[in-house]
C-alpha cells in the first residue's frame, strides 16, 4: 500500500504546527519541519549537487528530504515546501489551516507574551512573510500554485476538531 502524506501549511497563530504534531500523535506518524529536512538532507547525502545560492540551497535539501521521507513511510510535513513537492500524489493531502484574528491575536499574546497592539502588529508581519514564501515556493514544477485539498479554521473547530476533519478526509483516500 503507498504512503499517505498530509502537507500543512498555516496562518500564524491558527495553531497549524500544533495540528500537525497532533495529527501525526494520533497516526503514530513523523512530523517533519523544516529544520528536520535539512538535518535529513545532510545525514543521507540527498543532495549530489550543492546549488550556490543559499536559498536555492535550502529548496533542494528540503525537496529531497521530502521526496525520500514520503517513498519510505507515511508521514505529516509541516511550514515545509512539501505541498508543492507533492502536489498531484493521488495519496496526499495538502491542508490549509487558518483562524479569525481574534483567535491569532490571542494565540500570540498568550504564546508570545505580546501586548494587543505587538500581537497585531506580529499576526500582520508574519502574514506578509507567509504570503511571500508562498508565492516565491509553493509552485509546482510545471509553475502552477500549489492547490490545497482542504482548509481547515481553528476558530470553529479547535485543534481537536481540526485532527478529526483531516483524519476523516485521509480515511477516504
Amino acid at each position: 500500500m503507498a504512503n499517505k502524506t498530509v502537507c500543512i501549511e498555516r496562518e500564524y497563530g491558527s495553531n497549524g504546527k500544533n495540528v500537525a504534531q497532533w495529527l501525526a500523535k494520533t497516526l503514530s506518524l513523523e512530523c517533519y519541519d523544516k529544520k528536520d529536512l535539512w538535518r535529513i538532507a545532510e545525514e543521507n547525502h540527498l543532495l549530489k549537487e550543492i546549488p550556490e545560492d543559499e536559498n536555492e540551497h535550502d529548496l533542494a535539501a528540503q525537496r529531497e528530504a521530502i521526496l525520500y521521507l514520503s517513498d519510505r513511510a507515511s508521514c505529516v510535513f509541516v511550514g515545509t515546501s512539501a505541498a508543492s513537492v507533492l502536489q498531484g500524489r493521488p495519496r496526499n493531502l495538502n491542508v490549509f489551516i487558518k483562524a479569525d484574528l481574534e483567535t491569532k491575536i490571542q494565540w500570540a499574546m498568550a504564546n508570545e507574551k505580546l501586548d494587543r497592539a505587538q500581537a497585531e502588529e506580529r499576526i500582520a508581519q508574519m502574514g506578509e512573510q507567509r504570503v511571500e514564501i508562498r508565492k516565491n515556493h509553493s509552485t509546482t514544477e510545471d509553475g502552477d500554485p500549489v492547490e490545497f485539498d482542504l482548509t481547515v479554521s481553528t476558530s470553529k473547530f479547535g485543534m481537536e476538531g481540526a485532527v478529526e476533519i483531516i483524519k476523516k478526509c485521509l480515511s477516504r483516500m
